[in-house]
């Protein structure tokens, strides 16, 4: 249902939107965040043209589709008002470049949480310049089972970590207090034992 309802928001839009070239969605995405060296891009900034462009089977596509781009972006279910309960864990930033009628080009950021528990996170702000004169609806969306498979697959293959960055186990401390607590249980226990040992070598005294 997700999936029919975006389709028919990118059409609904290309449909909508006249001048030299017709909408088709993002084109690019831009992807920065813990774990990336340098900005990852999904898409190819040259495809203004391409009616290719807007299949499902292209990596860009599969991106928008599975982070609620166009739900958040027109409207649509399962966009919510309220950042949704769970860990949501590392955040990126990605930035789509849609391209508009007469060579103009519309850029919408979107905050992303993919390692978010149960299933990734994203939020698209309101009021982003795109098409409408009131902008992006926005909202939080929840990436749930299939829509939250094929956002991990997508985006690893990108080359986003399998695994939330900056989380890995922390090194096990070594336990110096129990080391010193056991030195000085040792230490009252010597000494303990000298003094017993000294008075016993003592010579009785006579009555």
């Amino acid at each position: 249902m997700k999936q029919l309802v975006s389709f028919l928001l990118v059409a609904l839009v290309a449909g909508a939107v006249s001048g030299g070239a017709l909408a088709k969605g993002p084109i690019e995405a831009e992807i920065t965040g813990p774990g990336l060296g340098s900005p990852t891009r999904i898409g190819d900034r040259d495809s203004f043209g391409d009616e290719d462009a807007l299949a499902p089977h292209q990596p860009i596509m599969q991106l928008a589709e599975a982070a609620g781009f166009f739900l958040a972006s027109f409207g649509g279910p399962d966009v919510l008002d309220r950042r949704p309960a769970g860990e949501l864990g590392p955040r990126y930033r990605v930035e789509y470049r849609v391209p508009g009628p007469d060579g103009e080009e519309f850029r919408i950021v979107q905050e992303l949480y993919p390692y978010a528990e149960p299933d990734p996170v994203s939020y698209t702000a309101p009021g982003q310049s795109l098409f409408e004169p009131e902008g992006t609806r926005g909202g939080w969306y929840v990436a749930a089972g299939s829509s939250g498979h094929a956002l991990l697959s997508v985006l690893a293959e990108a080359g986003l970590p399998g695994s939330p960055a900056g989380t890995a186990a922390e090194p096990e401390r070594f336990p110096w207090s129990i080391v010193l607590a056991a030195a000085l249980l040792c230490a009252v226990l010597a000494g303990a034992a000298a003094t017993w040992a000294r008075r016993r070598q003592q010579p009785a005294t006579s009555p």
